[in-house]
């Protein structure tokens, strides 16, 4: 690089003088992604670019999304790690808050889909996966990638395949663990570059700037004696413009309870048997300042895909974080794997379900149902099989505790 790009033999294969450029019998070609839609389109009898032209316009929509909203923050950030770039602060944040609102983007995506395109790995996956290995070997650590479960299980599938495996390693006990760092500029260099960035100031003539120094000292004097002339203000303002903390929800304005939820869930966490943890609850169970509830999804027919009723209920969980001081919740799914049941019970603050749990995207998607209080003993038993995970609609595919 830098010497051999930029001979003339190689400039007639790309005028740009840049990497990769590949060469076929037909002729010369560059830029990745026209490059890989070529290779994509070689064997007819793989679909790699889609079996339909919807499908095909699909993979270039994914392509295009990867280039313009990924690659560039992508380089952003791990250019500085390897060197190829300076470290520029305001440029390194920005490229995070990019690719985080793309991560955002995809994860919505691919809470209800396996692939980017189709029911089959494409070129997108292949080209969009390849692009975030850096990411997830260098610097995307758990405490950021955990916001994103469905890209991450898509991106974990894809790496997986036996021929991208077999030229991007990268299993997931090798993702990165704790962040690398660029080394930042010393503070000399640092106002280099900034000088060197910033714009060229034009002179000015020496009297005008006197002028203007001299009319900036006539307006300051009358400025000052208008501050004198002003009164103090009485303390009584300055005490009713301050207001009193807002509650962080209508259920801190609540009458305090004596059932502790949090002693619940480290109960419920910590204890293998759940008839301690049962009989705990139902001795200390609040029926005034807590309520519990039963949700069940209106759509069951719809859930003939294990995965993606799992990733329903994930990204359900995600959007509810506000609501964990407040409500403990078990969700299972039940059934076979191509027809299966969603469905759950829950512990909330107050006696009816708070607007802020309300107003979750994916709440309408329930039913709830409010327990009366106290329970019999039928319903206990429902209850208790509901959070030992027991098999309630036949068997337990999966569950997910919010707490």
């Amino acid at each position: 690089m830098g010497i051999d790009n930029k001979k003339a033999s190689f400039l007639q294969k790309n005028p740009l003088g840049k990497v990769p450029v590949l060469e076929t019998p037909e002729g010369f070609l560059f830029e990745s992604n026209a490059i890989a839609k070529y290779l994509a389109n070689a064997d007819a009898k793989k679909t790699l670019m889609g079996k339909t032209p919807l499908e095909a316009a699909q993979v270039d929509q994914w392509l295009d999304f990867c280039a313009n909203e990924i690659e560039p923050s992508v380089m952003a950030w791990i250019g500085p790690i390897l060197g190829y770039i300076p470290y520029n602060d305001i440029i390194h944040q920005q490229a995070v808050a990019n690719i985080k609102k793309a991560f955002e983007a995809l994860d919505r995506y691919l809470q209800m889909n396996t692939w980017l395109v189709g029911e089959r790995l494409s070129l997108a996956d292949v080209v969009c996966a390849s692009t975030l290995v850096p990411l997830y070997s260098r610097v995307w650590e758990p405490r950021m990638r955990n916001l994103f479960a469905a890209v991450n299980r898509w991106f974990e599938t894809v790496c997986m395949q036996e021929k991208f495996s077999a030229i991007q390693k990268l299993a997931h006990p090798n993702w990165c663990t704790v962040a690398q760092k660029a080394a930042k500029p010393t503070a000399a260099a640092a106002a280099a570059a900034a000088a060197a960035a910033a714009p060229a100031k034009e002179e000015k003539p020496k009297k005008e700037e006197k002028k203007k120094e001299e009319k900036s000292k006539k307006e300051e004097k009358p400025k000052e004696e208008k501050k004198k002339k002003e009164k103090p203000k009485d303390n009584d303002d300055e005490d009713t413009s301050k207001q009193a903390p807002k509650p962080k929800s209508e259920m801190d304005l609540l009458p305090k309870s004596t059932f502790v939820l949090d002693a619940f869930k480290r109960e419920y966490s910590d204890n293998k048997k759940i008839g301690p943890t049962m009989e705990m609850l139902f001795n200390n169970f609040d029926p005034e300042g807590y309520s519990i509830w039963w949700a069940e999804y209106k759509y069951q027919e719809e859930n003939i895909v294990l995965f993606k009723t799992t990733n329903l209920l994930g990204g359900f969980y995600q959007r509810m974080d506000r609501m964990r001081k407040y409500a403990f919740g078990q969700m299972l799914i039940c059934g076979q794997e191509k027809k299966h049941d969603l469905f759950g019970v829950w512990i909330i603050r107050g006696q009816k379900i708070p607007d802020i749990m309300l107003n979750v995207p994916g709440t309408e998607l329930y039913t709830w149902t409010k327990q009366v209080w106290p329970m019999d003993e039928e319903t206990k038993q429902k209850f208790t099989a509901y959070l030992s995970r027991d098999s309630v609609r036949g068997e337990c595919l999966d569950c997910k505790i919010f707490k």
